[in-house]
């Protein structure tokens, strides 16, 4: 179907898919949604509770060194991190201005991990190496090593709780929801039972 006219058919079947007419209500937030009118906060909430900790500290640092590199010198921004920008909030804002059908979480904008992954190793390491820096001033040779250590203990015990979760590792929630133990039993929250 689309090959006969793969600018405007894939266009078209977008724009079906994206007003999908499934419409039903569902706690989130302390409110009854409805998928077919949610509101503009829908998606950062939900990627807010669903993201791990550390990918939001990088994505807050990223954010950070983003503004202010576009209020330092906005002509000197590089190609790719305008397209790594572009990838991330695009797709977000595209949803919220075309009033797009979501349900069930993050499920429709998992694609876009790998960009905010990426744009959290960015911020993560232009934080450790602002922490470096302070380090050696202050001569506090171990705390990189601390940092490193605090970063691998976390991870483990990221692993253990998939271990732990699996095969349902898709209701993992953040420290922000209470981990999964805090969000148990608030409908209030994104996730497959959404």
């Amino acid at each position: 179907w689309a090959q006969l006219d793969p600018v405007s058919r894939p266009l078209a079947a977008l724009a079906g898919f994206s007003h999908f007419p499934l419409s039903f209500s569902f706690p989130f937030a302390g409110q009854t949604l409805v998928t077919t009118d949610l509101p503009w906060w829908y998606v950062p909430v939900a990627f807010g509770v669903k993201l791990p900790e550390v990918t939001l500290l990088g994505l807050g640092g990223a954010a950070f060194l983003g503004i202010r590199a576009l209020i330092r010198a906005p002509l000197s921004l590089t190609p790719e991190r305008v397209g790594l920008a572009a990838a991330i909030l695009l797709p977000p804002l595209i949803v919220i201005v075309t009033g797009a059908v979501l349900y069930d979480g993050i499920r429709h904008l998992l694609f876009l991990l790998p960009p905010l992954t990426v744009a959290a190793g960015i911020g993560l390491d232009r934080l450790a190496s602002r922490l470096d820096s302070v380090a050696v001033r202050a001569r506090l040779p171990q705390a990189s090593r601390l940092a490193t250590t605090l970063l691998c203990l976390w991870a483990g015990w990221q692993v253990l709780t998939l271990v732990r979760l699996h095969p349902y590792q898709a209701i993992w929630y953040n420290i922000l929801a209470g981990g999964v133990r805090g969000a148990a039993g608030h409908r209030h929250l994104p996730g497959p039972a959404a």
